[in-house]
């Protein structure tokens, strides 16, 4: 008789993890349109997150953002920011546009700030539309923790523009007597110094 071929039991179970986890993506993005608590919409906004983390071609990511969608606006924060948190995770063009629409124009700034964490998550400031939304955050956001995380994400090497920027926002802080700039300055100066950019390391060099 002819015998069967052996089968990886390590493969095995990838596989059945993986048709396990698209079932559960599919019930997760369906109750999650259905969900009329404030909990259930929180937790299963984040788990469409971390179902878009799967390395699996069968995930439709563009279903999970479209099942994001009343999250994206709902009116609790929590919601809003587990499902801008979920952006970051899903990737891609249309999930790190999404984020950034979110970044300019959330009326909370912890979700603001989440959105930028998830724009930064797949784009660095080195990308065009990425420099652009943390240098605007960084000099209109009226939150101090947005702006700084604004700063933190400008820090690296190759971003044109990136030096005048941060200087701008470290000379605002140095003007604020009160302090109350202090910690994106701060955030400001380390980022200088991670541009490695010479104009950067030697203004550095003049106020340290």
């Amino acid at each position: 008789s002819q015998q069967m071929p052996a089968v990886d039991p390590e493969y095995a179970r990838a596989v059945a993890t993986r048709d396990a986890a698209l079932q559960v993506a599919a019930s997760a993005t369906e109750a999650l349109i259905g969900a009329s608590t404030v909990e259930a919409k929180w937790q299963l906004s984040r788990l469409v997150g971390e179902i878009g983390e799967l390395p699996d071609e069968r995930v439709d990511r563009a279903k999970l953002i479209e099942a994001l969608a009343f999250s994206l606006v709902h009116a609790s924060p929590k919601v809003r920011a587990a499902a801008t948190w979920s952006l970051g995770r899903i990737g891609g063009d249309a999930a790190s546009a999404k984020a950034a629409e979110i970044a300019k124009t959330d009326a909370e700034a912890r979700v603001r700030f989440v959105a930028l964490q998830s724009v930064a998550r797949n784009r660095k400031a080195t990308h065009d539309g990425a420099f652009r939304l943390f240098s605007d955050r960084l000099q209109y956001d009226d939150s101090p923790l947005v702006r700084e995380e604004a700063a933190v994400h400008l820090g690296c090497r190759g971003v044109a523009g990136g030096f005048n920027t941060l200087r701008r926002a470290v000379e605002a802080a140095l003007d604020r007597k009160d302090g109350s700039e202090w910690a994106v300055g701060t955030a400001a100066l380390v980022s200088l110094g991670k541009t490695r950019d010479p104009d950067a390391v030697a203004y550095l060099t003049e106020v340290l």
